[in-house]
């Protein structure tokens, strides 16, 4: 009973397999990569904002050291 029931569902099982295994899988592997590229695009362009914005921040801070006179030592400590 089970194996004549299994014969008359097994080919449109087997041509659904088949047409998940060409069509759908690759358009889910598509998609995942698209997203994967996508989400490793968006890290590099925030990474690279991050250091454009710190080595703005280094040149300020340069910038402010070199208009801000050094200090001087008074004499006692300078002995």
């Amino acid at each position: 009973m089970l194996v004549r029931l299994f014969r008359i569902v097994s080919p449109p099982v087997r041509v659904t397999f088949q047409a998940l295994r060409w069509g759908v899988l690759p358009a889910v592997l598509l998609v995942a990569l698209s997203l994967a590229s996508g989400l490793v695009r968006t890290t590099a362009l925030a990474a690279f904002a991050v250091i454009v914005l710190l080595k703005g921040v280094m040149l300020a801070v340069e910038h402010l050291g070199d208009r801000v006179p050094a200090p001087r030592l008074l004499r006692e400590v300078a002995r």
